[in-house]
């Protein structure tokens, strides 16, 4: 398809050849991807140990109760513990844990960020020196025809922009997606009820993100042309400035210098006011989950249908939710 001289390609076409770049190192990023999954799952886990901690302190002895912990905690009264010393000792246990977890994300984050960033260093370069190389193999007439500094940013930036989409964009990606699955998931193992409330938001939330990506793509698409024909008019205006001078055309390049400029400023600003939209947007949706919980779920408690530690989990997982998306 062409459209004012500009080949556009579709996301699927685009992967294809990156593809070509990336099956060389295909078992790294599996690694990459399963180290990113399993963090993703242990990222799970403070919430749960948030609530049943929670459900411990507040647990007063001969109170009913459903939670895993509670029954924890009897096993340690029926081993001799008094009430303050199983409270403790089981708090230290979770905190422990907690601390583990904690430790364990750190330790995998560090790992899948040095192997994503050498293997897609190796695939950068690849990439680098095959775009020089397809730069040298042009024709005289397609050189003259394409301005040095477009094809110095597509070596440049447009490469460094890859580079974002390797070592970030994909492996987030699959991990913003399980963890948004696991969440719901786990909301619906801890509460049908408050789920079901929550879903109601979903439809919204869906709408806005289509409508975002498809706008935001757009202006990033026109924010790097500007920055691309900018490039391009300093490559070659910088190069010939004795020219410009001495025909004295350096008012007449200041112009179109600033036209440039000027433009690229107004997109930017454009896509900065898309982002400065869509992110409080999400945030008023976040916190009118909050306050569905909060309402829906006090009502839940004093039924008894919902233990402490489940509302909490659940206040937490909210939270779980919604940063994927902002991602």
């Amino acid at each position: 398809m062409k459209t004012k001289n500009k080949r556009q390609m579709t996301d699927k076409a685009l992967f294809k050849k990156l593809w070509q770049y990336i099956k060389v190192y295909k078992w790294r990023y599996f690694l990459a991807i399963f180290l990113t999954l399993f963090m993703v799952a242990v990222d799970l886990l403070p919430a749960l140990l948030e609530g049943q901690i929670i459900a411990l302190l507040n647990y007063n002895d001969g109170t009913e109760s459903t939670d895993i912990i509670v029954g924890i905690y009897k096993s340690f009264i029926n081993r001799g513990y008094t009430s303050a010393d199983a409270k403790l000792t089981i708090s230290f246990i979770l905190v422990g844990i907690f601390l583990g977890i904690i430790i364990l994300t750190v330790v995998i984050n560090y790992v899948t960020r040095l192997l994503l960033h050498k293997t897609s260093q190796r695939i950068v370069n690849k990439i680098r020196i095959d775009t020089f190389t397809h730069i040298e193999n042009l024709s005289i007439a397609q050189i003259n025809k394409t301005p040095v500094g477009k094809l110095v940013t597509r070596v440049t930036s447009d490469v460094a922009a890859i580079y974002d989409l390797f070592t970030n964009v994909l492996v987030n990606l699959i991990g913003h997606i399980l963890k948004i699955t696991l969440v719901i998931v786990m909301m619906l193992v801890i509460s049908p009820v408050l789920t079901g409330y929550l879903a109601l938001i979903i439809p919204v939330l869906v709408t806005v993100a289509i409508i975002f990506n498809k706008t935001s793509r757009r202006q990033h698409g026109k924010v790097r042309d500007s920055v691309s024909n900018i490039n391009a008019f300093l490559s070659e205006n910088l190069s010939g400035m004795k020219i410009t001078q001495i025909f004295n055309q350096e008012n007449k390049k200041y112009e179109e210098f600033n036209e440039r400029n000027t433009e690229l400023k107004k997109n930017s600003i454009k896509e900065i006011l898309i982002f400065g939209l869509f992110r409080p947007f999400i945030y008023v949706l976040y916190v009118s989950c909050q306050i569905i919980v909060l309402s829906v779920g006090f009502v839940l408690l004093k039924g008894k249908s919902l233990t402490v530690a489940k509302y909490v989990s659940f206040f937490e997982y909210i939270r779980s939710f919604f940063d994927p998306i902002q991602q």
